[in-house]
Order: structure tokens, then sequence, then C-alpha cells
């Protein structure tokens, strides 16, 4: 799978998950710059909807993350990281927002 397959497949898990909250922002690290090998996982970068907080408090919000994590790895076919833009708007050391191709 390349960058572009890794795109096209996050456009339409976009609109499947921001239904209930969860934004797909962008695809950043390896495959972002096209540097991804046989061992490189898939590095995305989302956003939470107020309605998301307010449905999934608490571990449930860990546990419903978790389980988009999973299914997001089962709809590409390999590991996925999952970074929360929030945290890296915090962090101004983060390069992470710098590099990312939005979806």
């Amino acid at each position: 799978m390349n960058r572009k397959d890794i795109l096209k497949k996050l456009k339409t898990a976009k609109k499947k998950y921001e239904k209930e909250g969860f934004l797909i922002v962008g695809l950043f690290g390896s495959y972002a710059r096209n540097e991804a090998d046989i061992k490189s996982d898939v590095d995305i970068v989302y956003e939470l909807t107020p309605d998301f907080r307010k449905k999934h408090k608490g571990f449930k919000a860990i546990s419903q993350i978790d389980k988009i994590k999973k299914e997001l790895e089962k709809f590409l076919g390999t590991k996925v990281d999952l970074v929360d833009k929030s945290t890296q708007i915090k962090n101004k050391k983060s390069r992470i927002l710098n590099e990312v191709i939005y979806v």
C-alpha cells in the first residue's frame, strides 16, 4: 500500500467516523513522507468533537478510540497509531502537524 491508497481509504473512513464525532484529520509519519517500508505503521491525526466527549466520558472514550483504532487496522490491513491533534497543538516542539497530509 502507498500514500495515495491510504489517503483514499482514510477519506472513506472519515465519512464513517465523523458521524460519531471522531474526526480523521490526516496522515503523518513515514507514509506521509513516502518513506514507508514493510514494518511501517499508518500514523493518523484525529480530533474529537464535543458530542463525542459528551457521549463517551472517561474510560468509555478511551475504549471507543481503541475500538476505532482496531477497525481502522482491519480496514487498512496494517498497524495504526492514532494521535490526538489537541495534544500536538499544546506541544510546540511537535513536528507532527507540520507534516500532516490533510484528508
